[in-house]
């Protein structure tokens, strides 16, 4: 099966190959040493705020611990009363019961 694959699959393969490398290195996040709360405040920002994930990240400096905390309630990440835990928040979307 593999004898009957001629030169139009190898250049075909080749193409789409050279196609989705560009699209990749534009259109992927680089994460930059962040870490995932950092990532989830700059999706937060950039949904809250009505900007590009790309602007939203350039704006927002690399983060402490302590600072993550305070721009996540700020931007109503995370539930004070439930030190940090959203699980009231799913359970009153419908999306099924959280438990601690």
């Amino acid at each position: 099966m593999v004898s009957n694959i001629g030169w139009v699959t190898y250049l075909l393969f080749g193409l789409m190959n050279a196609l989705i490398a560009p699209l990749v290195w534009y259109l992927y996040p680089e994460t930059s040493n962040r870490s995932k709360q950092e990532i989830d405040l700059i999706f937060a920002k950039g949904y809250v705020e009505k900007m590009s994930y790309v602007t939203a990240a350039k704006e927002l400096p690399k983060l402490t611990d302590e600072e993550v905390e305070r721009k996540a309630t700020a931007y109503r990440l995370m539930d004070d009363q439930n030190n940090g835990k959203v699980e009231a928040q799913i359970s009153s979307h419908g999306a099924g019961s959280a438990q601690s």
